[in-house]
């Protein structure tokens, strides 16, 4: 069970948009419902104040028509006039005679639900003690206040919000309801698919562990294996040495063998030959003309012998990591071979043993005229180094033919003559 990464992406987005739309609509909701009940606050804070008033006008109406001046005649007539309900206690206080003001309030009621009203005519006053959770009760139970029993005037604005806030809530639940199932929803998917992501990792990560195991025990394998051909390769070497020490005078004796010659495949075969030296040094051969194919009629062991010999000694002097351009290319009868490498001049070890890729000039030298190697220049640019062989694109019968021609005709030279730059 899996989603698409773009199907959960715009999932996501939705429920975000959802979230953003319950915001402002809940915003606005609670500033709307906060107004409202402000204005009902502020409706109702007159009205307690118009309670009081009322409490005060009959204390001086009392005065005023000398009515009997004791708390039972008192709250008949303001709950048979204001419907008001019956106060604590009553006090007469006459001023500039027996109490002052200040001493007449210390023998009044104090508490904080108790409000104090003073209603004077003249210089005689009624000083009342009203129950204030009383009258706060009875315009709890006005219609326009629906919020439950009201603990003090004036409003704290807190409470208003508090209030104006769980009626916007109560008004949309079923938002908030449905944008709460959503977050659920998305919330559980997204972990289940994500589980269920993390399990199949695990499992892939332990299956690329196994694999990853075993692939180590193939190399160690493969490596072990290696190591044993790799010992092998000098003692190869040493048994191809002794051989063409035997051998190589028959190379000169013999007459040559011609047949025609893929000059790309010799070549790769050379490179082949001597894959120990190049990758000891880490270089890399680029053989450039390998697109053509390029067929010469020579015979292919000497050829293979020359080439050979000519490839170690730049390989030998090429630097660590370099890089060895083969080219090939034609002109008239002729085709040429040009190898550079970017190395250092090369000093030939002297050894008298025979090696097939480290052979004496002067027999190196009878080698290329059997096979009509005409020319071979060695350059130097600076630290480019340069071989160019050339080779008669014509047919050889015999070592006698080729050497009579070579005497009889200037024509076939053998140059090995290092040119430095």
């Amino acid at each position: 069970m899996t989603l698409p990464k773009k199907t959960i992406y715009t999932t996501n987005v939705l429920l975000l948009s959802w979230v953003i739309f319950t915001f402002i609509l809940f915003g606005g909701s609670i500033i709307r419902n906060y107004k409202k009940i402000l204005t009902l606050s502020h409706s109702i804070e007159k009205k307690y104040d118009d309670t009081m008033d009322q409490y005060k006008k009959i204390a001086i109406f009392i005065l005023k028509n000398n009515l009997p001046q004791d708390i039972n005649y008192f709250n008949s007539t303001s709950n048979t006039t204001y419907n008001l309900p019956s106060v604590k206690q009553l006090k007469i206080i006459v001023f500039n005679k027996d109490l002052t003001e200040k001493q007449s309030k210390d023998k009044m009621l104090h508490d904080e639900y108790v409000v104090n009203i003073l209603g004077c005519h003249n210089n005689k006053c009624i000083r009342v003690s009203v129950d204030k959770q009383k009258i706060l009760s009875e315009i709890s139970k006005n219609d326009l206040w629906r919020y439950g029993k009201i603990k003090t005037i004036p409003f704290k604005k807190s409470m208003l919000f508090k209030t104006a806030t769980g009626e916007s809530l109560d008004e949309h639940k079923i938002f908030i309801f449905i944008l709460l199932m959503c977050f659920c929803i998305l919330y559980l998917s997204q972990s289940i698919i994500l589980f269920i992501k993390y399990f199949n990792l695990i499992k892939i990560n332990n299956d690329l562990s196994i694999t990853s195991n075993k692939n180590e025990q193939d190399l160690i394998t493969k490596t072990e294996k290696l190591n044993k051909l790799y010992d092998i390769l000098p003692f190869v070497y040493a048994l191809t040495d002794e051989y063409f020490a035997h051998y190589a005078h028959k190379l000169i004796s013999r007459n040559a063998h011609i047949s025609d010659i893929d000059l790309v495949y010799l070549l790769q075969k050379v490179e082949k030959f001597l894959a120990p030296q190049i990758i000891k040094k880490d270089l890399k051969i680029t053989l450039d003309g390998i697109n053509c194919t390029i067929t010469l009629k020579s015979d292919n062991e000497i050829l293979f012998a020359v080439l050979l010999n000519l490839m170690f000694k730049s390989i030998s002097r090429a630097k660590i990591s370099s890089e060895i351009m083969i080219k090939l290319y034609k002109t008239d009868n002729a085709i040429n071979i040009e190898i550079n490498d970017c190395g250092y001049k090369y000093q030939q070890k002297n050894d008298n043993k025979i090696k097939i890729y480290m052979l004496p000039d002067l027999f190196l030298e009878n080698l290329c005229r059997k096979i009509k190697i005409i020319n071979i220049k060695e350059l130097r640019n600076g630290e480019i180094n340069s071989i160019i062989i050339t080779i008669m694109d014509t047919e050889i019968e015999t070592l006698e033919e080729m050497e009579n021609e070579a005497n009889n005709n200037n024509r076939i030279k053998i140059k090995i003559d290092p040119i430095w730059l």
